[in-house]
């Protein structure tokens, strides 16, 4: 569940997912097991999309913040540790979190010690995939994400 996840350093939700599937496949063969990927939010506590997510050579696969100094509604550093910041897009909406006064309960809390770890340098959050990249992107959500 998101509540032990979000306390992995890194996050693995990936790797629990394919175990969970695993687990009902041994228990029925005939199971049809489907493990569901967004096409649209690139999801760092997935590692496949986090190694993406922190590789700069991949970061057009991204939609980017606007150039500064214009202010965002969506913060583009980690509200544990603001010295951990991103300039590609991304909410913090539905994420797990470090519990704040305005958010006591965040969806998925992260460990106490040490904040939420989505990967080195980047903050917890929904990013976006940015579909104007073309075939590289799409190479990528093929053969890497889906199958």
């Amino acid at each position: 569940n998101k509540q032990n996840w979000a306390k992995q350093r890194p996050m693995n939700c990936e790797e629990d997912l394919l175990v969970q599937a695993r687990k009902t496949r041994a228990l029925n063969n005939e199971t049809h097991i489907w493990i569901y990927r967004n096409l649209v939010k690139a999801l760092p506590w997935f590692s496949t999309v986090r190694s993406k997510l922190v590789d700069p050579a991949y970061s057009g696969f991204f939609l980017k913040f606007r150039d500064r100094p214009y202010e965002t509604k969506s913060p583009r550093c980690d509200n544990f540790n603001e010295s951990i910041c991103s300039d590609l897009y991304h909410d913090q909406y539905q994420t797990p979190q470090w519990p704040t006064p305005e958010n006591p309960n965040p969806d998925g809390t992260c460990s106490f010690a040490d904040g939420c770890d989505c990967g080195p340098g980047l903050p917890c959050g929904e990013y976006l995939y940015d579909h104007r990249n073309g075939s590289m992107l799409v190479d990528f959500l093929v053969n890497e994400v889906l199958l």
